[in-house]
């Protein structure tokens, strides 16, 4: 099929027939049978004015940075194929470094996943698009980690709106530790980063931040010093 097909069927607004949804199938690694596909297919062309499940278009170029150069340390690392490739088309990175850095979350044991930081109470901020307008019912694709009593929702590329101006994070994570549930950011600084406007940006959004350099995601360790900074934030916090 050509590509302008292939999006009216992500869209709702087509349906495919019963060979091509096997196929789409197979591809995408989809749980449910073709005949739930088509239901499900015939339901969104229902609802083919609402759009709370369009996804937004992924810039490919980053994640096939990312799989030349560090594919196959991340396959050793019991990368999931299906879901690298659900992310390489779904998750927003604007580099190699940040997809790579996706690639070590699911590497950790995280799912990819559709929901809205909504979904779970985000209320610090309001929440916009690239284009500036409310997110509303939206969903956006992201990452799920659980792991004992830690659970981590990641939403990468993710736009906060203050009063004064809208800040775009590399990563919006909500964290349920125990009984302790919060916010927080994730940047990563590749080469190029301009720290300047770190400290203003900081002051307006008044959340809990990690911060992760380029070197450290090319290293393979950004989850795991993820994992001991976000650590190091709680405690400083509850001192």
């Amino acid at each position: 099929m050509n590509r302008q097909y292939l999006i009216r069927l992500e869209q709702g607004r087509a349906l495919p027939t019963a060979a091509q949804a096997q196929r789409m199938a197979r591809c995408y690694g989809a749980p449910v049978s073709c005949d739930e596909m088509m239901v499900c297919g015939r339901r969104l062309c229902d609802r083919a004015d609402l759009r709370p499940y369009r996804l937004e278009a992924v810039n490919g170029v980053p994640w096939r940075t990312a799989q030349k150069f560090w594919g196959e340390r991340m396959a050793r690392e019991n990368l999931d194929p299906l879901a690298w490739e659900w992310m390489c088309h779904h998750l927003l990175g604007e580099s190699s470094h940040e997809c790579y850095f996706w690639g070590q979350v699911q590497c950790a044991g995280a799912e990819p996943f559709l929901g809205s930081p909504l979904m779970w109470g985000f209320d610090q901020h309001v929440l916009v698009d690239r284009l500036g307008k409310l997110l509303g019912v939206r969903i956006l694709p992201g990452l799920a980690y659980k792991r004992g009593d830690l659970e981590i929702v990641f939403w990468p590329q993710v736009s906060l709106r203050t009063e004064k101006h809208t800040f775009r994070a590399d990563a919006l994570l909500f964290v349920r530790k125990g009984r302790k549930r919060f916010w927080m950011i994730v940047e990563i600084d590749g080469a190029g980063h301009l720290s300047e406007g770190d400290a203003y940006r900081s002051q307006q959004l008044q959340m809990l931040e990690v911060r992760l350099s380029g070197e450290e995601v090319r290293e393979g360790k950004a989850f795991r010093l993820l994992i001991e900074r976000m650590e190091a934030c709680l405690r400083q916090r509850a001192a």
